[in-house]
C-alpha cells in the first residue's frame, strides 16, 4: 500500500513538473498545439499512467478497508487491558509457602517410615515378630483359600 502510493506521488510529481517545464509550449490551456505531437504523447501517456495507478491504488485501498471491516466482524469483541495476568505475577510466591511446607512434611515422613521399618527389621531378625508372622501368613492363606471357592463358584 505504501509502495503504491509512493509511486502514484512520483508519477504524480512528474506530470506536474512536465507541464510546468513545458507550459510555454502546452500554452495555459494544457491541451497540446497540432505541432507539439511528441509532447502531446508524453503527456497523454503520464496522463494515462497516473490514471492507472491511481485506479489501481484506489482498488487496493478498497480491498484494504474491507479486509479490515471483515477482520473487525471476525474477531471477538474484547480488550487487553494488561499483557501481565495478576495471577501468574504472583504465582511464584503463593507457590513457595505450600511446597516449602509439602517438602518439610515429605522429609518427616521419610524419616519416620525410616525408623518404623528399622524397627520392625530388627523386631523381626530377633525373633519378637515371628508368632505374628506365622499368624499373619496362615490369615493371608485362608483368605486366597476362600477367595479360591469363590471363584470356582463352590461357596
Amino acid at each position: 500500500m505504501g509502495e503504491l502510493q509512493e509511486e502514484l506521488s512520483g508519477l504524480e510529481r512528474q506530470l506536474d513538473d512536465f507541464r510546468e517545464s513545458n507550459r510555454s509550449l502546452l500554452g495555459d490551456s494544457a491541451t497540446p498545439r497540432p505541432y507539439l505531437s511528441p509532447l502531446a504523447t508524453e503527456m497523454t501517456r503520464l496522463e494515462r499512467e497516473t490514471a492507472l495507478k491511481q485506479s489501481l491504488y484506489l482498488t487496493v485501498a478498497n480491498q484494504r478497508e474491507l479486509l479490515r471491516l471483515q477482520t473487525r466482524k471476525e474477531r471477538p469483541d474484547f480488550e487487553v487491558i494488561s499483557s501481565v495476568a495478576p495471577i501468574l505475577a504472583n504465582a511464584h510466591r503463593s507457590m513457595l509457602k505450600p511446597l516449602l511446607i509439602g517438602g518439610i512434611v515429605g522429609a518427616m515422613m521419610a524419616i519416620f517410615l525410616a525408623f518404623v521399618l528399622e524397627y520392625g527389621q530388627r523386631k523381626r531378625e530377633s525373633g519378637e515378630l515371628a508368632t505374628i508372622i506365622a499368624a499373619w501368613q496362615e490369615e493371608v492363606e485362608r483368605f486366597r483359600r476362600i477367595s479360591m471357592r469363590l471363584r470356582n463358584g463352590s461357596g
